[in-house]
């Protein structure tokens, strides 16, 4: 009886200490959706606008950012980044709280717009505050990223990648824009930064086009009958299907597409996932 009374009184203790440890994460919550930007100023420049994030552990490794900046010597740019960062969960919205203030430093403050040249200084920026130095065993936390920048008028698109690709249907046609095989930050030796990362142009002047930016959590999410990745392929039909209709109407089918995925495979989610 002694015993039964020890399990109870520490099996209380344990649910007090997960419930008040889920409190926290869920405040913790909702600072950082508050951080991410606000959907109405978004559509002011990007009406067709559409965003689909489900944190795998309450809070997300996952993120967007953007600004507007009316003023600049080409005209009015708009700047949107999907970010996804080493980890989910707590270590991953740290160190999304930390992409999300070096995108300010880089873009707001030192005013750079060439999306290669963002994922350049955001790479030494992370490099630097998190102390990666190839001789010591610091971090090795690093930030995947998809970085445009809308040139309004020259109605140009200029991307940078970094371990993450631009996807973009012009006419019927679907293309994809590959970045580089390179994250932003953790000391990569192997790379060399200020030529892994270059802007690559998408005219849209002459006809509209559809751009998506996904995380890996997406496609890589197991599901389905069969227990496999929902995988690229997937992805691309259903952009193919429904690139022409309303962003409210795409939203409903790739949140769809991939709940369903995962219910019917009877799985965990296995990552963050962020779409738009």
């Amino acid at each position: 009886e002694e015993r039964t009374n020890s399990l109870r009184l520490a099996n209380e203790d344990l649910a007090i200490f997960n419930e008040k440890m889920t409190d926290s994460i869920s405040y913790a919550k909702r600072i950082q959706m508050a951080i991410l930007p606000n959907e109405d100023e978004i559509k002011k420049v990007i009406p067709d606008f559409f965003t689909i994030l489900k944190p795998r552990d309450i809070v997300s490794g996952d993120f967007y950012w953007f600004t507007h900046i009316e003023s600049t010597p080409r005209g009015p740019i708009s700047i949107i980044v999907l970010a996804d960062c080493t980890g989910h969960g707590v270590p991953g919205a740290f160190m999304s709280m930390s992409g999300n203030a070096f995108l300010n430093q880089v873009v707001n403050v030192q005013q750079i717009y060439d999306p290669g040249q963002i994922a350049i200084a955001v790479n030494n920026i992370i490099e630097d505050t998190l102390q990666q130095d190839i001789k010591t065993e610091s971090t090795r936390d690093r930030m995947d990223a998809a970085i445009c920048s809308i040139v309004h008028d020259k109605k140009e698109i200029e991307f940078a990648g970094a371990n993450r690709p631009l996807m973009y249907m012009r006419n019927d046609e679907l293309l994809k824009v590959s970045g580089a095989k390179a994250s932003l930050g953790g000391n990569q030796s192997e790379i060399d930064p200020s030529s892994a990362f270059q802007t690559t142009k998408i005219s849209f002047a002459e006809s509209e086009i559809a751009v998506y930016l996904y995380s890996d959590g997406y496609t890589d999410q197991f599901g389905g009958y069969d227990n496999k990745k929902f995988g690229l392929s997937q992805l691309k039909k259903l952009i193919n299907e429904n690139a022409t209709k309303p962003s409210e109407f795409q939203q409903s089918i790739f949140g769809f597409a991939i709940n369903d995925w995962i219910t019917n495979g009877e799985e965990e989610q296995t990552d963050d996932i962020l779409l738009f």
